[in-house]
């Protein structure tokens, strides 16, 4: 047999299968190593967006409670102006008020506004000749003739509770804290109205209920009651008449 420049031929087809093979090993260990790469940097990566997703997340929850937090704040900033505007505009008539209340129904819209003073309840009573009803007349929100004073000053209100979720987009859950939420903010509206001094101070202040109430009246005014109003005798007289 020849030699083929010094190398017998079955020596060069061997060495060239050897190097075939040794070449599709490589090939293979390469592209074993890339998939491994690979695998390795999906999994990083997959972990690095499951972080990031997991961050964003808590931003986004946070940032939801501050604008929920700055959504609550600008509505009791704007019932209380709207509250503000609509009772100064009743005082005007020089009666002695000791009845102010905000009402609310159960579907969400905006409150209304009703109050008593003691020249009306005594107007009331004379007019129906009913005495014997002035309990029943003094805390009726319904009988007031300043049921639903000023409803127009309350619009602002409502236009910005339009903007949020209404009764029919939310699940019964969902409603109630929607529901819980307003609640508090009207509160938080005439309480802040309070500590202005416009229910007036000192002895003043002691002759007037001020609530927020639900129509028709629950529990959690009674509550709402002892929260806003000093412990006064016209406090008292209201929460004898609720038993």
């Amino acid at each position: 047999m020849r030699l083929l420049h010094g190398i017998s031929p079955i020596l060069l087809y061997t060495s060239l299968i050897i190097n075939t093979f040794e070449t599709i090993a490589q090939e293979r260990l390469y592209s074993v190593e890339k998939e491994n790469a690979s695998f390795r940097d999906e999994k990083a990566t997959s972990f690095c967006d499951k972080k990031r997703i997991a961050e964003y997340r808590e931003r986004c929850i946070e940032d939801d409670k501050n604008k929920h937090y700055n959504r609550m704040d600008e509505l009791v900033s704007i019932v209380q102006a709207c509250t503000r505007l609509a009772f100064s505009e009743l005082f005007g008539n020089k009666e002695h008020f000791y009845y102010c209340v905000l009402l609310v129904t159960g579907e969400g819209y905006a409150p209304t506004i009703s109050a008593w003073s003691w020249e009306a309840l005594n107007r009331e009573c004379a007019k129906q000749e009913a005495e014997h009803l002035r309990s029943e007349l003094m805390w009726s929100y319904a009988d007031s003739p300043y049921y639903a004073f000023g409803k127009e000053f309350l619009l602002p209100v409502q236009h910005h509770l339009s903007l949020r979720p209404s009764i029919d987009e939310l699940s019964d859950e969902e409603w109630d804290k929607e529901w819980q939420d307003r609640m508090l903010a009207y509160e938080r509206a005439m309480k802040n109205l309070d500590e202005e001094g416009f229910w007036g101070q000192g002895e003043t202040r002691k002759q007037v209920y001020i609530n927020v109430e639900s129509m028709p009246i629950e529990e959690a005014d009674i509550s709402r009651a002892i929260r806003l109003n000093p412990s006064t005798e016209i406090l008292k007289d209201w929460l004898s008449d609720m038993q």
